[in-house]
Order: C-alpha cells, then structure tokens, then sequence
C-alpha cells in the first residue's frame, strides 16, 4: 500500500529515522524540524496532535515510502511538493523495506539515559523506575518485535533486560543495510553530519537545522529541553549512573551488537571505527 488512491502526481517521500529510546532521536528531530523541507510526522513536541497520531499509525501499519500531495491523510500537516516526512521508527519494526537510516548510540549511554528517565518525577529509586515505568514500556514494545522473548524478559535484571533489547532491536536494523548515523559524531561535529542526512533526506542543507534555541519553545517528546545546545556533555555522562562494574557488564553483553556498528568501548572513552561497508 502506497497511500491513499489519487490523481495527484506530485508525492511526498517518507524517510525513517531507526532507532531506539534516548539514542538522540528528539534532538535530531527538533534540528530536523527547522529544515523548510522537512516535516516530522510526530514524537516531536510534548504531546502528539490527533492529525499526526493519524498519520504515524497510517505509517507504522502500512507499506508506505511515499504520498500524494492531495492526500487527505496528511491533512492538518503544512506541505510542499518539495517537503518529505521524517517518521520516527524507536519502538517498533516495520514489516516492510523503507527509506532512511539508521541513527546508533553506544548502550551504555542509553542505558544510563534510560535509567534516570522519569527522575525525579517519579522518584530517585532507580530500580522502582525502572520497574514501575520502564520494563511496561519495553515488554510493550517487545510484544511487538519480538514477542517469543517476552516471557524470559521478565524473569531478568534490569541490565540483563537492556542489553538483551539492545542487541535484538539494533542487531537487526543492521539487517537493513541502510546508512549508519552516530549520536557520538553529530554532537563532535553537528554540522558535518546533518549536511551527510540531508544528503540522504535529498534536501539542501540549510543552517537552521544547527542553531542554538533560546527558550522560546516549550518542552518536546520525552521531557527534551527544546532550548539546549548542540554539544558533547552528554558523552561520558554514562560514568555519572553506571557503576565500573553495570558498563562492564553492558560491554561484555552487547559486545556483539555494538562491535557490528564499530564501536570499540572501554571506560574512559567509546569510540567508533571506520571499517563498516554502510557506515556514514
């Protein structure tokens, strides 16, 4: 399925951006959103508007790489015929080929992101949390990509639950062969890399996409400060919540999966090699 039926020959391309929760999907959006061409379907500001929760399960639940320009299910959405949608694939698979690429995080990263979510609204026991706020959310989402695994899931420890996420959902995104982007070199060198997305979006670059923003938004998906800086503190944030031992842990379980996207991990720096054939 390709869209609704329509006379109009004039399509709007949908590109996926593939990931995972707290890789750095929210601050490539909100850069992504300042691009005049560029629309992000949902997942963008604090809560979803009824046109674009339309559009994103019309998205999730259909073979769609483009539509038309007259169609109405993109009603409520300003668009051009040189516009293209930016879908934010974290939480699910899709069942059919798409277009896009595939933005990686190291897992000791998003696992200490991950685990001070919802801190302190919901309290600074990080294991409460984790039980009360984030394993519902990953069985939910495992129902949906890997449902055999779910009852095992349970049964494990919250870091045993992570990597065990981590190397499924990531390991198979690199099934798809689509070009790799890392959370690590945008923050480095935001404008080097958002000029190789835009390649792949085909659109210019434009420098909005990297402007600082000064408070004058409101806060976006997940609790994002729309007003913080494209910058490297969040690099080795992971040493301020994870114990010697837990990043040992995550490195020695996952070692498959982030290995396969190059990163080399020890405690006092990740980084990342240069030998992957879809690296970008």
């Amino acid at each position: 399925m390709d869209g609704i039926d329509s006379d109009s020959e004039v399509r709007i391309p949908v590109f996926h951006i593939a990931s995972m929760a707290r890789a750095g999907e929210t601050l490539l959006l909100r850069c992504l959103s300042e691009h005049p061409n560029l629309v992000i379907t949902h997942n963008l500001n604090a809560e979803d508007k009824p046109h674009e929760v339309r559009l994103f399960e019309f998205l999730k639940t259909n073979d769609v790489k483009s539509i038309a320009l007259d169609d109405p299910m993109i009603d409520g959405y300003d668009i051009s015929a040189e516009s293209r949608f930016i879908l934010k694939q974290g939480t699910w698979e899709h069942a059919w080929p798409f277009n896009g690429f595939i933005l990686a995080r190291n897992p000791a990263s998003i696992y200490a992101s991950l685990r001070l979510y919802d801190i302190p609204e919901h309290g600074d026991d990080m294991d409460k949390n984790w039980c009360e706020q984030r394993l519902p959310r990953f069985l939910a989402w495992l129902r949906d990509i890997e449902p055999a695994i779910v009852d095992d899931f349970e049964k494990q420890s919250p870091i045993d639950q992570f990597c065990a996420f981590y190397s499924r959902r990531m390991g198979h995104l690199l099934t798809t062969g689509l070009p790799i982007f890392y959370y690590e070199r945008f923050v480095v060198s935001p404008r080097e890399e958002m000029e190789r997305i835009c390649e792949i979006l085909d659109v210019p670059f434009v420098e909005d996409t990297l402007k600082t923003f000064k408070g004058d938004r409101a806060l976006g998906h997940g609790g994002f400060d729309f007003s913080r800086s494209i910058d490297i503190s969040s690099l080795m944030k992971y040493r301020d919540v994870l114990s010697r031992e837990e990043f040992d842990i995550i490195t020695a379980k996952t070692a498959a999966t982030h290995r396969a996207y190059g990163y080399r991990m020890e405690w006092d720096s990740i980084d990342i090699k240069e030998n992957i054939s879809n690296i970008r």
